[in-house]
């Protein structure tokens, strides 16, 4: 019921009642969302003190885009942050929201790479009449990750969708993309092995030729997703076949993870957490990272012969020696 003070004009305080005015069947229809309403930016809020141990953030408005270029805007951090929930108790309630991501209404909220926490939501609109709509729904999703080290909460809210309408189906699927790419974009270090088998998804360059794909950060990180090319109706020869190959197969989608004697280790040096992550996944090669920012070392050295599916790990940093 009170306004999150952010930089912005004319902030909805939400619907919540005192608890005095509260009656006994309150208690039930407020827990499932009935009697309260709150502001997508109220709920990512919570999210945001639950994920960070139950300090109460203040929303700031940090970033403007004016032609094309990001500039930042400076403001004043508080300077004691607020507690509003013990910590005992958000890692209670983290617990219940991994599961909602593992096992529960959430898992298309699941991210690959990174652990994530989250509540799924489906909110029946309210008619002029004053009573519950039966036909119009808002679809919700609120979640965070990683889970240990949070980088980023979300909340996504569909109004009023078309067909599947319940949080869990139009919702989560929406954060799990949006959450990926930006951790990407962030060089968040993943927290979950990453293996072949997300990368092998099917993707927008479906009957693309993989090796024209020589450097995936020049693919649109907000559209895109990684892929494995078709190799139907390329103007190549097929390969010849090789004794004990090993491969993946991903929805009819064939990744060669490799074969004896051996596979050649790229030399990552310089390149971003996205261009290794891509081409080990694409080597067949399990990747152990350490930091953020840009590969450093390696090991094994670049350009060793290893077998497939060996674990190769790759430091990474902001400044070169």
């Amino acid at each position: 019921g009170e306004p999150t003070a952010v930089d912005l004009p004319a902030e909805a305080r939400g619907l919540v009642r005192p608890a005095s005015q509260w009656l006994p069947i309150n208690l039930g229809t407020i827990s499932m969302g009935h009697g309260i309403g709150v502001t997508p930016l109220q709920l990512v809020t919570a999210a945001c003190a639950i994920a960070n141990g139950g300090f109460l953030p203040r929303p700031h408005i940090v970033l403007k885009s004016r032609l094309g270029s990001v500039q930042q805007v400076n403001f004043e951090p508080e300077l004691v942050p607020k507690r509003v929930i013990s910590t005992r108790t958000t890692d209670l309630i983290k617990e219940m929201l991994t599961e909602v991501v593992t096992s529960g209404t959430g898992k298309a909220a699941k991210l690959e790479g990174f652990t994530s926490a989250g509540k799924t939501g489906t909110a029946q609109k309210l008619q002029p009449d004053g009573h519950y709509s039966h036909s119009k729904f808002i679809a919700s999703f609120v979640g965070f990750a990683p889970i240990q080290n949070p980088a980023i909460a979300i909340v996504i809210t569909i109004d009023e969708p078309k067909g599947k309408y319940y949080g869990g189906e139009v919702a989560a699927p929406v954060f799990r993309r949006i959450a990926e790419k930006t951790l990407r974009y962030l060089t968040i270090i993943p927290d979950q092995e990453v293996t072949p088998k997300p990368i092998a998804r099917k993707g927008r360059f479906l009957g693309e030729n993989l090796e024209e794909q020589a450097d995936p950060d020049r693919i649109d990180l907000l559209d895109a997703e990684w892929g494995i090319s078709e190799s139907i109706g390329q103007d190549k020869p097929d390969p010849a076949p090789q004794d004990d190959a090993s491969s993946l197969s991903v929805d009819g989608y064939q990744l060669t993870v490799g074969y004896d004697p051996g596979i050649e280790v790229p030399d990552f040096t310089g390149k971003s957490l996205r261009s290794v992550t891509y081409e080990s996944a694409r080597l067949g090669l399990q990747l152990n990272v350490m930091g953020s920012g840009l590969a450093l070392k390696q090991f094994p050295s670049p350009h060793s012969t290893v077998a497939p599916g060996s674990k190769i790990s790759v430091k990474f940093g902001r400044h070169f020696n």
